[in-house]
């Protein structure tokens, strides 16, 4: 089972991702994470800038993608999906064009072999997030240019959307923003170009309720909330591995327009 999340930059993905992980594995589920980004939190007197610590990770990207395109044809549909999902929604910069470009090559590696595992994936940010970021990054995607992308796309068993209040999330993306190294913030949106992903998500939100794909919100603000939409969520991964889940639909909306 793959489950992805996804919501604005700062809404908390990743640590409730590490949640829900935990609390699966204590009750008897085999479930990982799969994380979308290792960031460098320190500096040390030899980088004070962060400099070779981020000319390393675009080698390495490099050297990835390399081994990726020289791999099986099954490499080939991962980098059909990227190149694809790039033609639609191009980003403005070619600098967000190449590493989103890797990313998504990369992120189609970890979905392939997360379809043939046996165990419960979380990704902390999927396809959806993916789509969401490519279109920040590009500044004007409608309606069609998101949908004919997420048709596209490879799609999560489950897909959870995090919701937080604005002012929370900016907090979090100055916060994040002043961890960095200077070379990585040189490479990184403004805060207020990640705060139009506010809008960008309600769009996908509302185009994705039309489609028959498991969607669900949630809003985990605090302690409580988080664990009751970690108990809420367990419910649903029962429910669909005991094959009832058509038989809650109803009761999933309801549950969800409750968190």
């Amino acid at each position: 089972m793959i489950i992805e999340l996804f919501g604005p930059p700062g809404s908390g993905k990743t640590t409730f991702a590490h949640e829900l992980s935990r609390h699966l594995r204590e009750n008897g589920y085999k479930a990982d994470v799969m994380l979308s980004y290792q960031q460098s939190t320190a500096q040390n007197n030899v980088d004070r800038y962060g400099m070779l610590y981020f000319v390393y990770r675009i080698c390495t990207a490099l050297v990835h993608t390399t081994y990726t395109i020289a791999r099986s044809p099954i490499a080939q549909e991962e980098i059909d999906i990227s190149g694809g999902l790039l033609k639609i929604i191009p980003p403005s910069r070619m600098i967000w064009r190449i590493r989103l470009w890797q990313y998504i090559v990369n992120l189609s590696r970890h979905w392939s072999a997360a379809k043939k595992s046996e165990d419960i994936v979380i990704f902390d940010q999927g396809f959806v997030q993916a789509i969401g970021s490519l279109a920040i990054f590009h500044g004007a995607a409608n309606d069609a240019l998101l949908s004919e992308a997420l048709d596209l796309a490879p799609q999560a068993d489950f897909a959870i959307r995090l919701m937080a209040p604005r002012d929370i999330v900016e907090t979090r993306l100055r916060e994040r923003m002043r961890r960095e190294s200077k070379a990585e913030r040189l490479f990184e949106a403004r805060i207020s170009t990640n705060l139009e992903a506010f809008g960008i998500f309600d769009d996908m939100s509302r185009i994705l309720s039309k489609t028959s794909r498991s969607i669900l919100s949630i809003a985990p603000a605090d302690q409580a909330s988080t664990k009751h939409c970690v108990a809420y969520i367990e419910k649903i991964i029962l429910a669909h591995l005991l094959g009832i889940g058509d038989m809650h639909a109803a009761e999933r909306t309801q549950l969800s327009d409750e968190i």
